[in-house]
């Protein structure tokens, strides 16, 4: 709804993929699960999990257990898909979790062998990568697909170089002194007037 403006979307989020899932340290838009197996069991009985959400039994940090809004609204929208429980035996669970865990993995995108492919790109150290969520205007997100595309690099590479180069960067208060000093020996002349400054 904050993207569309449109009521009916109220409620929806974009999700991170199935891909890869068994890396991510929490799942969902808000991250109300830490384990894989907690989030598809929640996807599979959603009607009666949501009323009985547990931030700490969903092993949330104290410190992200927010006050929860009302969940009958968030029911009441739901995709009819999930309305309806999936009655799986314990087998066929275990088997689901198997199959997001490691059938949908990639093993090169462990951080071990992430930081293989990023180190030979960019001497880094690798530790856990941390997905960020921005939101921007679609006018500047194109034009920062067209930066990448012209660098030959991707969108997600682009952004961490950028956050490397703000890393590195001096803060701004050293600078501005930095420059008032190298202009130490410029003499205005005096007090002028907007257009007299307008003029020069």
């Amino acid at each position: 709804e904050q993207i569309t403006g449109s009521s009916l979307d109220r409620y929806k989020f974009r999700s991170s993929p199935l891909r890869n899932a068994a890396l991510q340290p929490a799942f969902f838009h808000n991250g109300a699960y830490t384990r894989l197996d907690d989030a598809i069991r929640f996807h599979i009985g959603t009607v009666a999990a949501a009323p009985h959400y547990n931030g700490a039994a969903a092993g949330v940090d104290p410190d992200l257990r927010g006050r929860l809004g009302p969940i009958a609204p968030v029911i009441q929208r739901l995709d009819p898909k999930l309305v309806v429980p999936l009655n799986l035996t314990n087998g066929e669970f275990a088997d689901l979790v198997a199959f997001v865990r490691d059938g949908l993995l990639d093993p090169d995108a462990r951080a071990d062998r992430l930081c293989k492919w990023q180190c030979a790109r960019a001497s880094c150290t690798l530790g856990t990568m941390k997905n960020v969520t921005l939101s921007a205007e679609d006018r500047l997100l194109e034009r920062a697909r067209e930066v990448a595309r012209r660098r030959a690099t991707t969108l997600n590479q682009l952004f961490r170089d950028w956050l490397g180069e703000i890393t590195r960067e001096r803060p701004r208060k050293d600078r501005y002194e930095e420059l008032m000093r190298r202009l130490a020996h410029a003499r205005s002349g005096g007090r002028f007037t907007r257009d007299e400054l307008n003029a020069r």
